[in-house]
């Protein structure tokens, strides 16, 4: 089974702020402390904006997919339902024959028993 693919906004925002937020110690962190504090207001606003805007973009990937997954489930539910619904005609029992239709043929002289009161 092949490995998924992460999100395109993901791989971006990994590539450009990767090195600064996956550190893996004090000293990196340090390092990435100091070099945000380094950043003009300006630096600072466009990558908060930037990184909001990709957070978006990976919101609405997330929610289009949630819809073509309602949308399967959807059409799943209804095919169960059509199958099920054949299967139970299939499956229903025929009705019994009363005794008196049985001999079709006159093969008896019998006259079918009347019911006890």
């Amino acid at each position: 089974m092949s490995r998924p693919t992460l999100p395109r906004a993901l791989r971006i925002a990994q590539r450009i702020y990767g090195p600064a937020f996956e550190v893996e110690d004090r000293d990196d962190t340090a390092r990435s402390m100091r070099d945000w504090a380094a950043l003009d207001d300006t630096e600072r606003s466009f990558a908060l904006a930037h990184l909001s805007y990709l957070n978006l973009r990976a919101q609405a990937l997330v929610a289009h997919r949630l819809a073509l997954l309602l949308e399967a489930h959807g059409q799943l539910t209804e095919q169960l339902d059509e199958g099920l619904d054949a299967l139970a005609v299939a499956l229903a029992p025929i009705a019994e024959a009363p005794i008196d239709d049985l001999d079709v043929h006159g093969l008896t002289d019998d006259a079918a028993p009347a019911a006890e009161e």
